[in-house]
């Protein structure tokens, strides 16, 4: 009987083990590695990407009373103000091509409109400045001040305000305007040296032509009015306007209207602030004579020490042609309104004294008081000045109050679509 055959069971030999075991070892280390380099690029891609999106956007760009002003938030409103000057350049450019450069009738329109579009250029430059931030700060101010005071602005007052910034009137105004052309919208106040709402400095007059009231600026050209416009004429425009700023600046309906709530906000505490103003305050009645050199101040003060009549000294000698006919009168005045160096000195005298040679970045002055008031009602003129001023002054020290503005701002975050060339 043949014998039952045997399962034969292979042998592995120990080293042959042993060296499939480290092959089988390393492979897994391998792996592991390739895993570990995987996930730490991973991590490396997906911060830098919440970096990039969440922490970057998120970060302060400037706190006001601890409250955050966001470096997206501020780039926003920095591309729209690029969108607005772009806007505002654009007509300008559109209106002088319909002037002719050698007619005699149209050049002071074309000089005006020129000084326009150079004032909006300096603007546009002024975008990779601070110039926006300090705005977003004011804005932040004006928030918190009107809170304090209960100052609110309404939904209804925001969607009127819209409404008539595009020419639509529900009930229409009295008398109607004057047709003409479309309607351009801009929900914040005209920019002047940095884009909207930039704080306009004190009224001071120079002490070149020191009189208390303001200095005239250019004559203002009538604006053509617009024709108010139907709702429906509105909505169109409205949509159209916010698409317009989704797709240049990012910005919503809702950053839209709180720029329009921040514009009423202003507009009110303006007027809260003006009525706070005093009617009342410490002034002078005093005449200078202003002349170019310090050798012709002394000379003229030379005849006024030896008794010649300060008023017929001024007539003859003075340069300030807004106060030479009048003896060099200026009026009543309180302080604020000089430069500082005149009006130290003209405040230090007592009536009939007269200065010495007192030097401002107009010339070389003496002064002489005639009247002194404690407690004196102020000009009309100046209490006007004063009202105006109310606000911006109080925005200036605020801004300037380290406990109450920090600023992070450093150029990286300004958005590279400003810095592009300006359109031609």
């Amino acid at each position: 009987m043949a014998k039952k055959g045997r399962t034969t069971i292979p042998v592995v030999n120990r080293r042959a083990l042993s060296r499939r075991e480290r092959e089988q070892r390393y492979q897994r280390w391998l792996y592991i590695g390739a895993g570990i380099v995987a996930a730490l690029i991973l991590g490396v891609i997906g911060f830098g990407l919440i970096q990039y999106l969440v922490i970057a956007p998120a970060a302060p760009v400037a706190t006001v009373n601890g409250v955050a002003i966001r470096t997206d938030t501020y780039q926003r409103y920095v591309q729209y103000q690029r969108y607005q000057l772009n806007s505002y350049l654009k007509q300008i450019d559109q209106q002088l091509a319909l002037l002719d450069p050698n007619d005699q009738s149209q050049q002071f329109l074309t000089s005006y409109l020129q000084q326009q579009r150079n004032q909006i250029l300096s603007e546009i430059s002024n975008l990779s400045t601070t110039a926006p931030l300090e705005n977003l700060i004011d804005n932040e101010l004006i928030r918190q001040e009107a809170k304090r005071r209960g100052i609110t602005v309404t939904p209804e007052e925001v969607q009127t305000e819209i409404e008539h910034n595009f020419n639509y009137y529900r009930v229409p105004p009295t008398p109607v305007p004057t047709p003409t052309t479309g309607p351009t919208w801009t929900p914040e106040p005209t920019p002047t040296g940095a884009p909207t709402a930039t704080p306009t400095p004190s009224p001071t007059p120079t002490v070149g032509t020191p009189t208390p009231t303001a200095t005239p600026g250019p004559t203002d050209t009538p604006e053509p009015t617009a024709t108010p416009v139907t709702e429906e004429g509105f909505k169109s425009m409205y949509n159209s306007y916010l698409q317009d700023v989704k797709k240049n600046a990012g910005l919503s309906e809702a950053d839209v209207r709180d720029l329009v709530t921040v514009q009423l906000l202003r507009t009110k505490l303006q007027e809260a602030m003006g009525a706070e103003v005093p009617t009342t305050a410490e002034q002078i009645h005093a005449r200078h004579i202003l002349v170019d050199s310090e050798d012709a101040a002394k000379a003229a003060l030379d005849r006024i020490q030896k008794g010649e009549d300060f008023a017929k000294v001024a007539q003859e000698v003075s340069t300030d042609t807004a106060t030479k006919d009048k003896g060099g009168d200026l009026g009543w005045f309180p302080r604020g309104q000089m430069e500082q160096a005149f009006e130290d000195a003209a405040f230090a005298l007592k009536p009939g004294q007269v200065s010495g040679v007192v030097q401002t970045s107009a010339g070389y002055h003496i002064i002489k008081v005639e009247e002194y008031a404690a407690d004196r009602p102020l000009d009309e003129s100046i209490l006007a000045l004063k009202r105006s001023s109310a606000l911006d002054d109080w925005l200036q020290k605020r801004r300037a109050d380290v406990k109450v503005v920090q600023r992070f701002w450093s150029s990286d975050k300004v958005p590279k679509a400003v810095t592009e060339p300006i359109p031609s």
